[in-house]
């Protein structure tokens, strides 16, 4: 194992110098105090930068014996591939680890030296950065199983690419934590987790293909087929589960664009279309059926009430960087930053001069710097000469302002004693505008923050707190619907309810694909549907809940037991191909214990087996040698005399 060790420390400390030198010029440019003295949430550089890093180990350790020409040559050497293997997968853990320690020492370091930020350092970050390299280790441990795949470079490098991406958005989704829709907020533990058991299962399945080396004349041996046949088309599934899942996505937000508006005007709710010329919107009134009616429009006094213009709930799938807290910046003076977390922490940053020293200190309610309670929100008021900043807290029912001065939040009293309830924005959504012709629609829609009380409605003016105007008062006491739901969650045909605050219902509409139009969208969404794996299908069918899914895996339309015959089509399509396949395969003579292997597999798996299928079985490696038309003659062999029984005497 030294020797072998030995045989590769040139390539292992070049590639542990980049990398090290590549990730600490990375962590250096996101800012020490951002990356060590707060909750880390600019590691987006860094996480990209592991994974790159973590694929090119992967691929040199996979490569490097190939590239040298040193591969035969192992073999012909007394030890086993499995050793020769297991000293790669060694390397590359001890590089992994050295780039797990020494980016972030080098970045401290350096700042203790030459910084003036050094004592505001948290170590408890170095938990947040750990979490993110490990995303360097399943990029490593993926690079190092698609290189050693027994195939050409160009297969090599796509099964890669296509692992890489579906194992990664896969675990962006599995990370998720409950809340943290609006931006994409992940669970330390979860991410780490889910990386280290990718490395982990991928390093694993690297060794079915250790000493295999890529032959297109002879076929795939039984263990690297099973292996790394079944982790490959895997792969591909997702990753084709993932692509349909974002055509899928834009397909329904054509669809929720294209329904109708729900509009308002005095006690009457109407169904409106919008359409754009060269110069705004012009607004036509349609009926239930979401044709055109004959109806006018009257533009006075009209209102929006809802909007289908984005699927509710749904998340397009993405390769997204990792976000462990949410940090809200706020500056109410000079060089005076205040942040907020989700979590209802808060600090305090200070910047001194230009010599670039910044005091960070923890704030909050009062001196004693308390965190906020759950459901707090913050307000910032725009004002000539400062931006105060007010953070509502309806659970506890007091407002409280920033005080500069005194570096921390203090309680603002309502007028006459009130108790908040609730901080809301209030929409004055007028559709008609007298200053426009009469032909035209226009829409205004004007955003107002207002504070509500027991006993009145308040707004804020700058840095003081004033009773509102009657006409901002009329917007949050108007008769208006206290609930808007979806009442059926599925993404093709919503019902939605509105209520009043006695729970009344005052409108209801049942939205479904009926113009040609809509029934395009809603076909390419199915269409998309079919593309997806069927066993992912059936799961999302049988097990999902209905609606919506933060998975990207899962196919909404289906969840919780809808259309079960569009989950027909799926397994109809990939039965289609996997008999297409097993027909291609006979032809090429390959072995009935092959061919049911793959149609197993493509049956499971769906369309996107075929990629692997077709390049992982060929027809010359499977095809009978060469007949001879006749057969051999005697082998003519030429023994020379001895020259010593001819010399004479």
């Amino acid at each position: 194992m030294i020797a072998l060790l030995r045989k590769d420390l040139p390539w292992l400390l070049a590639v542990l110098a980049a990398g090290w030198a590549t990730l600490a010029i990375v962590l250096s440019q996101e800012g020490f105090v951002h990356v060590w003295a707060l909750p880390a949430t600019r590691l987006g550089g860094y996480f990209h930068a592991a994974w790159i890093c973590g694929a090119v180990l992967g691929l040199c350790a996979a490569l490097a014996d190939e590239a040298q020409g040193t591969r035969d040559f192992l073999h012909h050497r007394p030890v086993s591939p499995t050793r020769i293997h297991a000293a790669r997968v060694l390397a590359c853990a001890v590089v992994l680890a050295a780039w797990w320690v020494l980016p972030p020492a080098l970045h401290w370091l350096i700042e203790s030296i030459f910084g003036e930020n050094a004592a505001q350092a948290r170590f408890a970050t170095l938990l947040d950065m750990g979490a993110v390299v490990t995303a360097a280790a399943s990029a490593a441990a993926i690079g190092l199983f698609a290189g050693t795949l027994p195939c050409g470079l160009v297969l090599r490098f796509a099964t890669g690419a296509a692992t890489l991406l579906a194992v990664f958005t896969a675990i962006d989704a599995f990370a998720l934590r409950p809340g943290g829709e609006g931006w994409r907020l992940a669970s330390q533990a979860a991410f780490a987790g889910w990386h280290l058991a990718a490395a982990f299962g991928f390093g694993l399945a690297s060794f079915a293909n250790a000493g295999t080396a890529p032959d297109p004349d002879r076929p795939l041996p039984h263990r690297a087929r099973v292996v790394s046949g079944t982790l490959a088309t895997l792969a591909f599934a997702a990753l084709a589960a993932t692509l349909a899942g974002s055509g899928q996505y834009s397909g329904l937000a054509s669809l929720w664009h294209a329904y109708p508006a729900v509009l308002r005007q005095g006690d009457e709710f109407v169904l409106a279309t919008r359409t754009e010329d060269r110069e705004q919107m012009v607004w036509e009134r349609v009926d239930r059926a979401h044709q055109r009616s004959p109806a006018a429009l009257d533009r006075r006094g009209l209102t929006f009430v809802e909007d289908a213009s984005q699927p509710r709930g749904t998340m397009e799938p993405g390769f997204n960087e990792p976000r462990f807290h949410d940090l809200d910046w706020y500056r109410p003076a000079q060089r005076l930053d205040v942040l907020l977390c989700e979590d209802g922490r808060s600090w305090l940053l200070r910047r001194e001069g230009y010599t670039g020293r910044v005091e960070v200190h923890g704030t909050g309610k009062g001196e004693a710097g308390a965190p906020f309670l759950p459901g707090f929100q913050a307000l910032e008021v725009r004002a000539e000469r400062e931006r105060p900043l007010w953070v509502a807290e309806p659970a506890s029912g007091v407002l409280w302002r920033f005080a500069p001065e005194r570096g921390h939040f203090v309680a603002a009293q309502l007028p006459g004693g009130d108790r908040l309830i609730a901080a809301r924005t209030v929409r004055r959504d007028v559709l008609d505008n007298a200053s426009r012709p009469a032909s035209r629609d226009s829409t205004h829609g004007q955003e107002h923050l207002v504070l509500q009380g027991e006993q009145g409605v308040y707004r804020l003016d700058g840095a003081d707190l004033v009773p509102a105007e009657a006409w901002l008062r009329a917007l949050v006491t108007v008769r208006e619907p206290q609930r808007r739901e979806f009442v059926d969650a599925d993404l093709l045909s919503p019902r939605l309810r509105i209520l009043d605050s006695s729970g009344a219902p005052l409108f209801a509409h049942d939205f479904a694909p009926r113009t040609a139009k809509e029934r395009l969208h809603a076909g390419i969404a199915c269409w998309y549907s079919a593309l997806r794996p069927p066993f992912l299908q059936v799961a999302g069918h049988l097990w999902a809940a209905r609606g919506a899914q933060s998975n990207p895996l899962l196919d909404p339309l289906v969840a919780g037991g809808a259309r079960a015959w569009l989950v027909l089509v799926g397994i109809g399509c990939a039965a289609l191909c996997a008999f297409g396949a097993h027909r291609r395969l006979r032809r090429a003579g390959v072995a009935p214990a092959v061919r049911r292997f793959w149609v197993v597999c493509i049956g499971v798996c769906g369309p996107a087996a075929l990629v692997g299928c077709a390049a992982a079985e060929r027809a010359r490696a499977h095809a009978a040698p060469p007949r001879r038309s006749a057969p051999a003659g005697a082998p003519r062999i030429a023994t020379p005399r001895d020259p010593v029984a001819q010399a004479p005497g």
